[in-house]
Parts: C-alpha cells; sequence; structure tokens
C-alpha cells in the first residue's frame, strides 16, 4: 500500500459507518415505540376490565340493597334517589360506596376493588326504574325520567318504584375508571319464597291477657294449640275469663318453647309489609287486616 492511501482522508468508512448506526438507531426508536404503544394498550385494557368488573359489582350491589328494601310504593318511591352516586353517603336503598371501589371508600382495606385502577380516579352511578310506559319491553336511556302510563296507572317521570306491581324494576349501572367508562343494565325481579316456621302452634307467646269481657270465644285454636311459656298458668300468665270459653281449647304452659320466627324472618315480613301497595305495616291497630302480609309493630 502507498504511503498516500494510508494518510487518505476521503471519509467513505465514516460515512458507512454513521449510515449503520442510523439505520440501528431508527429500528430501535421503532422498537421503543412498538413496546411503549403496546403497553398503553395493555393499560388501557386492564382499566377497561377493571370498570366493567366495577359496574358488575356495583350492579348486584343494587340488587341487593333492593331486595332488603324494595321500593313497592309511592312512599318508598319517593325516598328512592333519581341517581345513587359514589360521591354521596351511605343512602338507603343505595350500594354502600365503603364496601366496593377503594376510591370512594372511607377505608380502604375494606372494599371489594382496592387495585390499582380502582384506588382514585373512579365514580359510579345507578338509576332504578319501573318497567312501564316506554321502559316496558327495553330500557331507553332518552326515556327513563319520563312519566310512565301503563293502563290506568299513571306514574310522574323519574317512575323509581315498582308502580305496576309486577314485582320487577330495570337497574342501570355505570362505573368509570380511569376515564373508562362501562353501563351495564339488568332487569331485577322480586323473588317471593315460603318461610317456615319452627313451631306448629296457632298461637306462641311468653303471656297473653284477654281484656274483652264478653261472653265469646276470643281465641279459637281448634286443630292447634295456644302455648305460652311463663308458668304457672293464671293471673300474669294466661288472664282470661275461663266460664266463658274465651279461648278454645284452654292454652297450656310450655317453658322454653322456641320463638315461631328468627330475626331475620320477622325483618323480611317487616319489609315485605313496608313495600307492600299500599303499605301494611302498622304501629297502631289497623281499621283492616287486608293485605297478604301485615305487620302490627306494637311496643
Amino acid at each position: 500500500m502507498r504511503r498516500h492511501d494510508l494518510r487518505g482522508e476521503d471519509g467513505t468508512v465514516l460515512i458507512t459507518a454513521i449510515l449503520l448506526m442510523s439505520v440501528m438507531l431508527s429500528i430501535a426508536l421503532s422498537s421503543f415505540a412498538f413496546v411503549d404503544g403496546q403497553q398503553q394498550r395493555a393499560t388501557e385494557q386492564r382499566q377497561r376490565e377493571t370498570a366493567l368488573n366495577l359496574a358488575e359489582g356495583v350492579l348486584y350491589a343494587q340488587g341487593f340493597a333492593l331486595a332488603r328494601n324494595w321500593p313497592g310504593n309511592l312512599i318508598d318511591g319517593t325516598a328512592m334517589p333519581t341517581v345513587c352516586r359514589s360521591s354521596a353517603s351511605v343512602v338507603i336503598p343505595c350500594p354502600d360506596p365503603r364496601t366496593l371501589a377503594a376510591a370512594n371508600s372511607s377505608s380502604p382495606a375494606s372494599a371489594n376493588f382496592t387495585n390499582a385502577d380502582a384506588s382514585s380516579d373512579v365514580t359510579w352511578t345507578t338509576r332504578v326504574r319501573d318497567n312501564g310506559g316506554a321502559l316496558a319491553d327495553a330500557f331507553d336511556v332518552a326515556q327513563m325520567n319520563t312519566t310512565q302510563t301503563t293502563g290506568a296507572l299513571t306514574c310522574p317521570g323519574p317512575c323509581k318504584w315498582d308502580a305496576n306491581g309486577d314485582l320487577k324494576l330495570w337497574v342501570q349501572a355505570q362505573a368509570v375508571v380511569r376515564g373508562r367508562p362501562r353501563n351495564l343494565v339488568a332487569l331485577l325481579k322480586r323473588e317471593e319464597f315460603a318461610e317456615a316456621f319452627g313451631v306448629n302452634n296457632a298461637v306462641t307467646a311468653g303471656s297473653f291477657e284477654v281484656t274483652n269481657s264478653g261472653n265469646k270465644t276470643i281465641i279459637d285454636v281448634t286443630g292447634s294449640q295456644a302455648v305460652v311459656r311463663c308458668a304457672p298458668l293464671g293471673p300474669g300468665c294466661s288472664e282470661y275469663d275461663v266460664g266463658k270459653n274465651q279461648v278454645l281449647p284452654a292454652p297450656i304452659s310450655i317453658p322454653g318453647t322456641p320463638r315461631a320466627m328468627t330475626d331475620v324472618q320477622l325483618a323480611r315480613f317487616k319489609a315485605a309489609a313496608q313495600s307492600a301497595n299500599p303499605s301494611t305495616y302498622y304501629t297502631s291497630c289497623p281499621a283492616s287486616y287486608a293485605g297478604r302480609v301485615l305487620f302490627v309493630d306494637l311496643p
């Protein structure tokens, strides 16, 4: 090789090196952009899934709340909020915000949705509407606050109670997680089932007193029995006029006889009476004993 070739400064190798580095840099930047885009898509998908799961949880929670406090008459409908919100305090019969997303709970550890996406920037709402009028066949957001007319029945909008009495209500649940909304709608039906009694006595009581002095039968338990837990029978335990046959047949004393219904069963009967249309829950002696379930709550 000649001396002047070794000292040449044409730059051919340098240009080639720069071109190769440019190509490598372009590939690297493209790879980074692709990976970053995939991570962003994965984050968005995760947030959408969280929103969907939360919307389902809110829908179920609203269903449980309605099962405990079914809005079956106008009084209940008036008390039912037009919209239940995650930002509101605990309102019956709305879902409890403390038990859903950690972002809305005063006790995040007790919430059911506690992942990173549900820990901040989360809102949810529910709406309860009767399935009558324009909403008879399908839930229409544009019609959900209008007056519902079904036959002779008119329910001023928004109709937030079981006005047509078919034990069905629409529930719309929306959850928004990090700006990702999800909406769910379900037609919920209130289930009725038979209650089991612990004892098969016509009358089971701690004690009783007949204040009517008439010469007639006041309590007739023929075919069954009247049982009191107190003893012995007589004043302070079973007070009635034996000579006038006011109780037939005569009561018997069985201390320790269990209650006919549990507190949970009594609460269900009470809720059923309160949600009847019209309500059959009374805190004094009613003028009429009509109704499928009648609950007289006296001290």
